[in-house]
């Protein structure tokens, strides 16, 4: 976190958590497929290009995302995610 102020800093107390002993799976979390824009699903061509790889049964390079578990970590950058990178991604009805 940061602060622009010193004075906010001073202030600031973080809330006390209210998942820390049991988070949140990713199912609880993730929005109604059917309300999904389609502009988060990867393109028929990434997924062909996908399908030609040895991580296409396991997605995202072995990490498996699990909807019964948390979520593995979401980095913040500024580049698309890739279907091949480190963020996490979901296959779900063959999309």
């Amino acid at each position: 976190m940061g602060f622009k102020n010193k004075s906010v800093f001073d202030n600031f107390k973080f809330p006390e958590p209210t998942t820390l002993n049991k988070p949140p799976t990713l199912a609880q979390v993730l929005e109604n497929e059917s309300e999904m824009d389609q502009k988060y699903y990867f393109s028929e061509k990434a997924l062909a290009g996908l399908k030609q790889t040895k991580h296409f049964t396991s997605m995202n390079k072995g990490r498996v995302q699990a909807l019964d578990q948390p979520c593995n970590t979401v980095g913040a950058h500024l580049a698309k995610v890739s279907i091949n990178s480190t963020d996490p991604i979901l296959l779900i009805n063959n999309r």
